[in-house]
């Protein structure tokens, strides 16, 4: 995951429930982010109330938020394992800590540290999915 998934992911976190997920206002979060605006859905159709934009962009429409929802759904079913995994690895300074202990005994070539053995673990409980990340032109 790079940074810009990273950001992208920070709409989509449910803290919660703890995972990844994506509604019609998820979806409109982040095609107008820097918009103040009350949002609901009626009927199938998304009302804006007391919308503002910064930047001078109307409110997106149906197709849009629609189209950010599919995308939204493909990104959060890709991405999950990497939010799981953040949620299972020890916290940074303990993985720094382990990471100096390594390699200030010489282990690091022979994948026997703790470090190593720690991020392993929760990387095989939470593999990679087969293919490549969503993007928006692939579906």
């Amino acid at each position: 995951m790079n940074n810009e998934e990273i950001y992208y992911s920070q709409f989509l976190i449910n803290h919660s429930q703890d995972r990844l997920d994506c509604n019609y206002k998820t979806a409109a979060r982040a095609l107008r982010p820097t918009a103040q605006y009350g949002l609901s859905e009626q009927d199938g159709e998304f009302i804006f109330g007391e919308y503002q934009d910064e930047s001078g962009l109307p409110p997106p429409t149906k197709e849009e938020i629609l189209n950010e929802l599919e995308f939204q759904e493909r990104f959060c079913a890709y991405w999950q394992h990497f939010y799981d995994r953040y949620q299972s690895y020890p916290d940074v300074t303990v993985l720094f800590n382990l990471l100096w202990n390594a390699i200030d005994k010489d282990y690091i070539k022979a994948k026997k540290s703790d470090f190593y053995k720690i991020i392993k673990q929760v990387n095989e409980q939470y593999p990679c999915p087969a293919g490549e990340p969503p993007s928006r032109t692939n579906k």
